[in-house]
């Protein structure tokens, strides 16, 4: 399993930022759209329907890596030779099997982050084709 860039790289900011700039470009009304089209809405119903499981099992494996990574940790500190606890812990934080789940929890975890991420932009569309036909009406004067 290959390291990802470290948190402070540029190109790993950069392409996030792209990302966002692109999320929020997927979410804008302009003038020439007016509003979200009826099948768009109808696609980020689905989606919210058709992700529900995948979300379930990203969240599941996020926790799970989380308090595997735990218990890895106390193994590793059982195992060492060390006689104090910092000098086990740092054993522990050394071994290539912490390692390996520190990996797996990161995965788990953008894994998780990215299906929420979809899930809020398809709550975001809807919410934002909410608001503009409560403001249609209401600039109609229809009465609900």
């Amino acid at each position: 399993m290959s390291k990802p860039p470290p948190l402070h790289s540029g190109a790993r900011l950069s392409a996030g930022a792209h990302r966002l700039e692109e999320i929020t470009a997927s979410l804008a009304l302009t003038k020439e759209d007016e509003m979200l089209t009826e099948k768009e809405i109808m696609q980020a119903f689905d989606y919210l329907r058709d992700s529900a499981i995948e979300a379930a099992q990203a969240r599941y494996d996020k926790t799970y890596y989380e308090q595997l990574r735990k218990t890895i940790k106390a193994e590793m500190i059982r195992r060492s030779t060390e006689t104090s606890i910092a000098a086990k812990e740092q054993d522990a934080y050394a071994s290539q099997e912490y390692r390996t789940v520190c990996e797996q929890m990161a995965e788990a975890d953008k894994a998780y982050e990215l299906v929420r991420a979809r899930r809020e932009a398809a709550v975001a569309r809807i919410e934002a084709w909410r608001t503009f036909c409560a403001n249609n009406r209401g600039a109609h004067g229809a009465v609900a």
